[in-house]
């Protein structure tokens, strides 16, 4: 082996030190990040469907002590509700609609347009929930 070949050896070791240092760096940065998304994102969204499934069940339990409906009736409705976009599979999807504004194609969630605005007062609230 003559001393290039060491030259290069050593300098191949260093790179190879440097770039273990950097995924060790990118590796602990990539579980922050994740650790963020968590206590940012999936808490806080787990927390609300908790809220949602609540207020959910205490209205039915309202409306079912006061009136004549039966567990049969709402899976009836829930199944009706359900299939409304073409489709029974548990979501209700809707297709984004039209500003009537701009043109632009607007995403009924937002219930306004980003490109101008434009806001449909007369929507139907639960396509914002």
């Amino acid at each position: 082996m003559d001393i290039f070949d060491l030259v290069w050896n050593v300098q191949q070791q260093a790179k190879l030190g440097e770039l273990e240092t950097e995924v060790h760096f990118a590796k602990g940065d990539a579980q922050a990040a994740a650790q963020s998304v968590l206590m940012n994102i999936v808490v806080p969204l787990e927390q609300r469907v908790d809220r949602l499934a609540l207020v959910t069940r205490a209205m039915w339990a309202l409306i079912r002590e006061n009136t004549q409906l039966t567990e049969t009736d709402l899976v009836k409705r829930i199944t009706e509700i359900d299939a409304m976009d073409g489709a029974v599979d548990g979501k209700v999807l809707k297709p984004p609609m039209q500003c009537p504004k701009c043109d632009s194609m607007v995403c009924r969630q937002f219930r306004r347009c980003l490109f101008c605005g434009y806001e449909d007062e007369t929507a139907n609230p639960f396509d914002a929930v």
